[in-house]
């Protein structure tokens, strides 16, 4: 009880056998709501979840686990180590919800372009590789368009760059109108798209 991770053991039938102080505050529910209970009861969609493929490895390989997955039951991104033993598994978990999330505003960051929105050369190069693995798979085609915006230079020269940044951002507007949710506009820098 006295350790700052979360602790829960589950017999080989998969029905929690303890939890810790911590794993009750993770879980917003009291130990005599979990204790006793089949995983699945407290897990909904268990099976087709990374825990229950990890927790599967672990007992049939009798190999500890390590991984992260999105929890539903505590609504957070958990770290986990799951160990076995001959009665079922020991797992210990702690929430990285706050890293996940600072991870992913940096991916965003290095893939999207600060001013406009739009994903940046890096993030084009990704998404366009993807789409191209694709269509390339489903034996389609893919179309590329690109646009170069005309008379920026003047409108930065007599209006500003203030006013030459707002007609960037209302061009990436107007072509990310004009595509499906699952196309992908970027601005490759300058006044290119």
């Amino acid at each position: 009880d006295s350790i700052t991770d979360g602790v829960a053991a589950v017999d080989r039938d998969w029905r929690v056998v303890y939890t810790n102080r911590v794993a009750e505050e993770l879980a917003r529910r009291p130990r005599g709501e979990m204790v006793g209970r089949h995983l699945r009861e407290l897990l909904p969609g268990l099976e087709q979840s990374v825990f229950f493929e990890n927790y599967q490895r672990a007992l049939r390989e009798q190999v500890s686990v390590h991984f992260e997955g999105q929890s539903s039951m505590v609504d957070a991104w958990l770290e986990i180590h799951a160990y076995p033993s001959p009665h079922g598994l020991t797992i210990f978990f702690r929430d990285v919800t706050e890293r996940h999330e600072h991870e992913e505003r940096l991916r965003s960051l290095s893939l999207l372009d600060e001013l406009t929105g739009l994903y940046n050369r890096r993030g084009f190069f990704t998404l366009a590789q993807q789409h191209c693995k694709l269509a390339e798979r489903n034996h389609r085609g893919a179309l590329l368009v690109f646009v170069d915006m005309d008379g920026l230079k003047q409108i930065n020269d007599n209006l500003g760059h203030k006013a030459g940044d707002q007609a960037l951002i209302h061009v990436g507007a107007l072509l990310t109108e004009g595509v499906r949710r699952s196309d992908c506009v970027a601005r490759l820098g300058g006044d290119e798209f």
